[in-house]
């Protein structure tokens, strides 16, 4: 199968190559897929709520989501994009707890915010990556293709399985505190007169949950994955910490010093 010469020999690299050379299209596919959670999220809620109570600070946080993405977008910066633009669609819930929850929200509705946030966090970085890819050569080779072992195999279910969890564990975790009626039961007969506040904090609680979850089970089993030669390994992290560490070792002094008598001696015996 023909790949290009200098696209690291993957489908990514294929997909690279066949960009257009102004790569707007890629920019405006992230700018929409942005865009439909944060109509879905907030700006539906906020037209059809009877009260949305939305005043001048809680419409400033509003417009804040998609300015963020804009820029994202324009300068192609990752932090803007899947750290700064999610954190924004959060908070005018936060400002305003009453435009989430299992009144404005169906099973249904829900279902589509869902897939819409996670088609945008997965779709982004794959596209950011094919925009900044370099342009491939018109010159191509043919590389043989190597059947997966049964090791890889069993490898590659196990990497598909924890992809398969790690997408549904939010997803029933809010599903269970935002639509499920017991709950909700619970924190009006707990909370009485503050069910919007419980649910933005319990929110919040679940998020710090989630995080831990994932860095636990998901994040470090990956890790340990990672295969490769262990000196090696050490001695890049050993290079790595003296790189940012920014101090000097000891011996390079004892280096220097050598180097130093060395050359007296030197000019010592050519002067003689």
């Amino acid at each position: 199968m023909p790949w290009p010469t200098d696209s690291g020999s993957s489908p990514g690299g294929l997909l690279a190559a066949r960009l257009p050379a102004s790569r707007t299209i890629w920019d405006l596919a992230i700018v929409v897929l942005g865009l439909n959670i944060w109509v879905s999220f907030l700006l539906l809620p906020v037209l059809h709520l009877d009260q949305p109570g939305i005043g001048p600070f809680e419409a400033l946080l509003l417009v804040a989501g998609p300015i963020s993405l804009g820029l994202g977008a324009w300068w192609r910066h990752p932090l803007l994009l899947l750290a700064v633009y999610p954190a924004l669609l959060l908070s005018p819930v936060l400002a305003a707890p009453q435009l989430v929850g299992a009144n404005v929200y169906t099973p249904w509705t829900f279902v589509l915010v869902a897939v819409s946030l996670l088609a945008y966090m997965l779709a982004t970085p794959l596209l950011l990556a094919l925009i900044q890819a370099p342009g491939a050569q018109h010159k191509s080779r043919d590389l043989d293709v190597f059947p997966y072992t049964p090791k890889w195999r069993r490898r590659t279910r196990v990497y598909r399985g924890l992809a398969i969890l790690a997408a549904l564990f939010p997803v029933v975790l809010v599903c269970t505190l935002f639509l499920h009626p017991g709950v909700r039961a619970d924190l009006e007969r707990h909370y009485p007169g503050r069910l919007s506040e419980s649910w933005a904090l319990f929110g919040l609680l679940l998020l710090l949950l989630w995080l831990g979850l994932f860095h636990t089970y998901f994040l470090r089993p990956l890790k340990s994955h990672v295969r490769g030669d262990p000196q090696t390994r050490y001695e890049v992290q050993r290079l790595r910490r003296d790189l940012f560490s920014r101090r000097v070792r000891p011996a390079f002094y004892l280096y220097v010093a050598l180097a130093l008598v060395l050359m007296a001696v030197l000019v010592l015996f050519t002067w003689r």
